[in-house]
C-alpha cells in the first residue's frame, strides 16, 4: 500500500488519483483504436470521450451518494461536491455515460451501438487500470483469509478504515485480473462480432457476473439497501446480466448464431 506515491515540495502526489488518471489515459488511447475501425471522425471521438469522462466522474459520485450513505449527504449536501475526499461507486460511470452518449449519438446520426462497442473493451482496460488505485489506497478491501496469497494493510489504510495487519482476500487484484479479462475477451471477439452492439452486452454480462462473485469477498461498506443478501452492486449486476443476456439471446436467435 502506497497512498501517497512521492512529494513535489509541498504538494503531495496520491496514488490513487494518479492511477485513475491512467486509467482514463489508457482507455483512451484504446477507444482512439476502436474508433478508428468504426469509421469515427476525430471530433466525435473527442466529443464522445469528454461526454464519457465528466459523466463517469458525474454518475459514479451520484451512486456513491444515492446508494451508499444517503443520509450522511442529507446531513451534509454540500459534501456531495467534495470528489476530492473519495467516495465514488463504479456503476455509476458504468450506466450513466450511455444515457448521454445515446443522446449525442442520435443528434449526429451515427451508430450508438457502434460507439458502445467501441467503448467497452476500453472501459475495461481502464477499469483494471483503476482497480490499482484501490490496492495502492486499501480500499475496496477483501474479507479474511488463510490463503497464502491474502494480503495485509498497514495502519492508516484508507483513512483507517481497513482492517490492519489481518490476511485479507486481495479483492483489490481480484478486480484488476476483472478488467484485464474482460479486456482480452472483448478485444477478441472485436472483429468476429456477427452484429452491432454484440460487444456491448458481452461487457453487461461479462462484467455484473464476475462482479457478483467478487462481491462475495469484498468486506467494505458498500450500502446496505439489499443487506444481508446482496450488496448494491450484487443487484444492480443481477438485473443487468439478466437484461444483457436476454437481448443477446434475441439478437444471436435473430442471426442464426
Amino acid at each position: 500500500m502506497r497512498p501517497i506515491l512521492f512529494h513535489i515540495g509541498y504538494a503531495s502526489i496520491y496514488s490513487y488519483y494518479v492511477f485513475i488518471t491512467l486509467g482514463i489515459f489508457f482507455g483512451l488511447l484504446f477507444f482512439n483504436h476502436y474508433s478508428k475501425k468504426i469509421g469515427l471522425d476525430k471530433l466525435a471521438f473527442i466529443d464522445i470521450s469528454l461526454i464519457s469522462i465528466i459523466t463517469a466522474y458525474i454518475g459514479a459520485r451520484l451512486f456513491h451518494v444515492f446508494f451508499v450513505i444517503p443520509e450522511y449527504y442529507i446531513e451534509h449536501p454540500i459534501r456531495i461536491f467534495y470528489f476530492w475526499e473519495g467516495g465514488f461507486v463504479i456503476y455509476g460511470a458504468i450506466l450513466i455515460p450511455p444515457l448521454f452518449v445515446y443522446l449525442y449519438a442520435k443528434k449526429k446520426k451515427i451508430s450508438f451501438s457502434k460507439i458502445t462497442d467501441a467503448l467497452a473493451p476500453s472501459f475495461s482496460i481502464g477499469t483494471a487500470l483503476g482497480r490499482v488505485a484501490c490496492l495502492m489506497q486499501g480500499c475496496c478491501y477483501g474479507k479474511p483469509t488463510l490463503l497464502f496469497f491474502g494480503i495485509s494493510f498497514p495502519e492508516g489504510a484508507n483513512a483507517g478504515m481497513t482492517p490492519i495487519n489481518i490476511p485479507l482476500h486481495p479483492t483489490q487484484v481480484y478486480l484488476i485480473l476483472q478488467g484485464l479479462i474482460i479486456f482480452l475477451i472483448l478485444n477478441y471477439r472485436f472483429n468476429r462480432k456477427k452484429f452491432d452492439g454484440e460487444i456491448t452486452l458481452w461487457f453487461f454480462i461479462l462484467y455484473p457476473v464476475t462482479r457478483i462473485a467478487i462481491e462475495y469477498y469484498r468486506s467494505d461498506f458498500r450500502g446496505n439497501l439489499f443487506e444481508p443478501y446482496l450488496s448494491t452492486s450484487q443487484f444492480i449486476s443481477l438485473i443487468v446480466a439478466v437484461v444483457a443476456t436476454y437481448i443477446l439471446s434475441k439478437k444471436y436467435a435473430k442471426h442464426n448464431y
